[in-house]
């Protein structure tokens, strides 16, 4: 019995830390994407994209995180039944505290995605803008030489 008591704090002992491990790594990706919002309202899209590059190097570890998590979380699931509820609820509220920290990511990702969107669109309408101005700048060019040429012709009458 004793060796099924030591299994099963050993189980929840690893995926305790492997929470832990896993929210800290989130919350300073989290941190990058704050970072990343204000940069984005702020119009720095060459920081923003600098901040992705610091994320793709941060989601390398948190994915060999998620990996050791999954493994450690399916070793828990099939010896929870047999832990005190107490520490059932102990790794329940890490497991409500790293989906809260995965959930306020997502929100920040769709905001930014959101900005970077209507600045994408902004864009495109005074690159529009600019492309009508020159049609039009280009017209008046080709109206104008035309007139000056029609202006200019010089008629032979005599012949």
């Amino acid at each position: 019995m004793d060796e099924g008591k030591d299994r099963l704090q050993k189980t929840a002992t690893l995926f305790s830390a492997s929470l832990a491990e896993s929210r800290e790594a989130y919350k300073a990706l989290l941190d990058l994407e704050k970072e990343q919002q204000t940069l984005i309202e702020n119009v720095d899209f060459d920081g923003a994209a600098r901040k992705i590059s610091e994320k793709h190097s941060l989601l390398d570890t948190i994915e060999k995180r998620v990996a050791d998590l999954q493994i450690v979380h399916e070793q828990w699931q099939s010896e929870r039944e047999l832990a005190p509820e107490s520490l059932r609820d102990h790794l329940q509220i890490q497991v409500d505290a790293l989906q809260d920290v995965i959930s306020a990511i997502i929100g920040i990702q769709k905001s930014n995605e959101e900005k970077l969107k209507e600045h994408g669109e902004e864009i495109n309408r005074k690159l529009r803008d600019l492309q009508r101005e020159k049609n039009v700048h280009r017209n008046y060019r080709r109206q104008a030489a035309n007139r000056a040429y029609d202006r200019s012709k010089f008629y032979d009458t005599s012949s």
